[in-house]
């Protein structure tokens, strides 16, 4: 059984009230990215449009890998995006890094988790 997406009280500066939001959108506010599964066409799309939007100003953007891994041409379009960026993007290995993923990790300022595993490039 799946419990869904989890609500976290948000409120904005200067406003009074929270309001509940699902907990991904309150880690955006922090710039903050999860890139969890295999890397295909549909998750780089979505991975890249979300890294350009929070890139618009200088704040930096943390993004949490992962992966197994996925085509190379797909993981190059996030490796370039990162690099493209003003903001710093740090990158941090959490699990299992490989192949694609390897590479998106490498191009951040990485940070590896004490068990986390990178195979690849």
């Amino acid at each position: 059984m799946s419990i869904g997406v989890p609500k976290v009280p948000f409120r904005r500066f200067g406003k009074e009230k929270s309001r509940w939001i699902d907990l991904y959108q309150r880690l955006y506010y922090d710039k903050i990215v999860f890139l969890t599964r295999e890397i295909t066409g549909i998750i780089v799309n979505q991975i890249i449009a979300l890294l350009l939007y929070l890139g618009k100003d200088n704040d930096d953007i943390s993004l949490y890998i992962t992966s197994p891994g996925g085509g190379a041409l797909a993981s190059l379009g996030i490796y370039d995006t990162i690099k493209s960026l003003v903001p710093n993007v740090r990158t941090i290995g959490m699990g299992l890094a490989a192949s694609g993923a390897s590479l998106i990790l490498s191009e951040g300022q990485r940070v590896n988790e004490s068990h986390s595993l990178t195979l690849g490039f």
